[in-house]
């Protein structure tokens, strides 16, 4: 898997030397899961891509986000990092997720994932500016992953949900309370 891992990283490496040839002011990054070999594949792309302007990490459940930065600063401190993907807790690491006598998958509910998403831009993504170039919340619409409405910040119908107005508070100051409430009256209407 490492010697895979090298190869892919000087693959990408290449790509990035001749994407800034070809224009010398577009951004390049490449992005990989928060998992046990985040570390490891860092420092390969600290010592195998360096044309790259930024590592991306998709970093989800409290356990992990809340060790990024010093993990990013550790391991390729030659460059900021990007948070790829954010949002609530996932489904697919048992050892990080929420069961319900050991079997059954318990999703957050709309009020907890905004504040998962509120508290995550906050602590890591806006207090660590500087090292990190920023976060992207994931994802814009609910999406068969997980279920029908593990993540997303509107519905299958675009209407808005509580995550997008936990959002908004952190990047505008503007409250979400009144909005929230106005939103739970909506879905009681259809």
């Amino acid at each position: 898997l490492t010697l895979v891992r090298n190869q892919y990283a000087l693959m990408v490496e290449e790509f990035a030397r001749l994407i800034h040839e070809l224009d010398t002011n577009r951004f390049v990054f490449t992005a990989c899961e928060h998992s046990w070999r985040l570390s490891s594949e860092l420092a390969a792309w600290h010592d195998l891509g360096p044309s790259l302007d930024a590592v991306g990490v998709n970093s989800y459940y409290q356990q992990q986000i809340s060790q990024l930065n010093q993990l990013a600063t550790h391991f390729d401190s030659t460059r900021p990092y990007l948070i790829s993907e954010f949002g609530p807790s996932g489904y697919w690491n048992k050892a990080y997720s929420h069961y319900e006598d050991d079997s059954l998958l318990m999703e957050e509910s709309d009020a907890q994932k905004a504040w998962i998403y509120g508290f995550q831009w906050k602590e890591y993504v806006y207090n660590k500016k500087g090292q990190n170039i920023g976060g992207i919340a994931y994802c814009w619409r609910d999406r068969m992953e997980g279920s029908n409405t593990w993540f997303g910040i509107t519905d299958v119908k675009g209407r808005l949900k509580p995550v997008y107005y936990a959002l908004r508070n952190q990047w505008t100051g503007k409250s979400w309370e009144t909005d929230l409430y106005n939103v739970e009256i909506i879905k009681e209407q259809n």
